[in-house]
Parts: C-alpha cells; sequence; structure tokens
C-alpha cells in the first residue's frame, strides 16, 4: 500500500508525498489533517483526520480526477489512472512541464529584479545613516 499526502491550496490538492509507481491499494491523506470527503471514479469516500484507504478494485476503469471536499471547498488533485487492479497518478506531460519552466524563468527573473532593488534601497539607506 502506497500513501499519498496533499497539500490543500487555492482550489488544487497538491501532492506533496507519493509518487506515480502503480500499487493496488493506495491511503490518500491530507497535510493539515483535515476530515472531508474523497469523490474519486464517482465514488464518494469519507476522508478522517487519518485519511482514507482506497482499492483500485473497487474503482471504475479509465483516468480520474480526484477532488477532496473539505470545510465547503472543492480542492482537484492531479489525475489518477486505474486499470487492471492498479491505480497511480499521471505523470506531468510535456507541455505542463514547459509551462511550469516558463513561469520559474518569470519569477526567477522577478527575484532577480527586486533583489537588486532591495540592495539599492539598502545602500542608500546606510550612507544616509551615517
Amino acid at each position: 500500500m502506497k500513501e499519498f499526502t496533499f497539500r490543500l491550496t487555492s482550489g488544487r490538492a497538491l501532492l506533496c508525498q507519493g509518487d506515480s509507481v502503480p500499487c493496488d491499494r493506495a491511503h490518500f491523506r491530507i497535510e493539515s489533517k483535515s476530515g472531508g470527503t474523497l469523490v474519486l471514479a464517482g465514488k464518494q469516500i469519507p476522508l478522517t483526520a487519518e485519511g482514507a484507504t482506497v482499492r483500485a478494485e473497487e474503482l471504475h476503469v479509465g483516468v480520474h480526477t480526484p477532488a477532496f471536499f473539505v470545510d465547503g471547498e472543492r480542492y482537484e488533485a492531479p489525475p489518477v489512472s486505474i486499470g487492471a487492479g492498479y491505480l497511480f497518478f499521471l505523470p506531468p506531460t510535456h507541455a505542463q512541464l514547459c509551462r511550469a519552466e516558463e513561469r520559474l524563468g518569470a519569477l526567477e527573473a522577478a527575484h532577480t529584479e527586486l533583489s537588486g532593488r532591495l540592495c539599492r534601497i539598502e545602500a542608500r539607506m546606510q550612507d544616509t545613516i551615517f
């Protein structure tokens, strides 16, 4: 059995622990130890603070998007493939990786600019203090 831990943020359930190796049983858990409901393959599974165990053989075959319902909010997780008695999270596509790389490049550029501005402000403040 594998354990998958999720962090809930901005309407998304980010996979923090676990990998895409197929397994027959999985334990889904939320990082903040929240309870709620997991909806996977058309099945509603109660989610306690400790999480919930899911067996692949009990779910419909196909690619499904798990959803967590916690405190009246809906959080979508990465897609899961179910078939032949196994389930696994699909790895990111090339397009998704390219978008993430572009976003990372933009964030790094913004960080460099802000660091430079901060250094100039600190230098100016030190010149005026003494």
